[in-house]
């Protein structure tokens, strides 16, 4: 949304950053949506591990960027979280993510109310089930959304629906795994930390998508040892 000001005019002040007051302007540093809409239970037990585990996601990434960055890399992603279905959720989900950070998150990780229709025609929407799949040749886009659907039985298709039919993204695309290990499933659902080191990666990497993806698949090894890939059918 663009405000047009007179010179004596401020800028109104909302929850979202600076950098995403304008969702028409290509970003400069690259953008990482974090769409929390999924829901979480509302039981206990079973809400408790929900959050935990999407924060543990979250969190192992800020880590690594956080170690990347005193390797000399500069311009960390900028992480928003958007559209926790209640007040509480989000509540849970930071306190949970500063729990295990042990304070206040980094600057750049930030929460926020702004409806998730907001970037449907700015941003690529991620899912492993989308036809179109991420040009590994071009520079990665600045601005992409990325699921925080975390379950122990997968849904083909869920996050496709969600992206081009509930929230009428124009642009949904997969990552071009077959091009880098052609014994994986191009439709493989990888973990949440797993595609943001890869979109993180390639974006300080333009144009060295395999080696952005080989790094984030050794993280994940190291991360997610009980979480295989899965391979490639190859049955007629």
């Amino acid at each position: 949304i663009l405000l047009i000001m007179s010179d004596n005019q401020q800028p109104q002040k909302d929850d979202l950053t600076d950098k995403f007051q304008s969702l028409k302007v290509e970003p400069s540093n690259l953008q990482l949506v974090c769409d929390a809409g999924y829901g979480f239970p509302t039981e206990a037990r079973p809400r408790r591990e929900k959050i935990l585990a999407v924060a543990k996601q979250l969190h192992n990434f800020v880590v690594w960027q956080e170690e990347s960055s005193l390797q000399g890399e500069k311009n960390l992603a900028d992480i928003l979280i958007v559209g926790c279905k209640k007040q509480s959720d989000q509540e849970s989900l930071k306190a949970r993510m500063e729990e295990l950070s042990g304070g206040e998150l980094p600057a750049h990780v930030t929460f926020s109310s702004e409806p998730l229709e907001s970037f449907s025609e700015t941003a690529v929407y991620l899912s492993p089930d989308a036809e179109a799949v991420l040009d590994a040749t071009s520079d990665p886009p600045a601005r992409v959304v990325i699921g925080l659907l975390i379950d122990r039985r997968i849904q083909p298709n869920r996050s496709l629906k969600r992206a081009s039919t509930q929230l009428k993204f124009q642009n949904c695309a997969r990552l071009g795994l077959e091009k880098v290990l052609a014994e994986v499933d191009p439709s493989e659902p990888l973990n949440v930390d797993t595609v943001l080191i890869t979109m993180q990666q390639w974006w300080w990497n333009p144009k060295n998508f395999g080696d952005s993806v080989e790094l984030a698949l050794q993280k994940h090894a190291l991360q997610h040892p009980n979480r295989p890939l899965h391979k490639r059918n190859t049955s007629s």
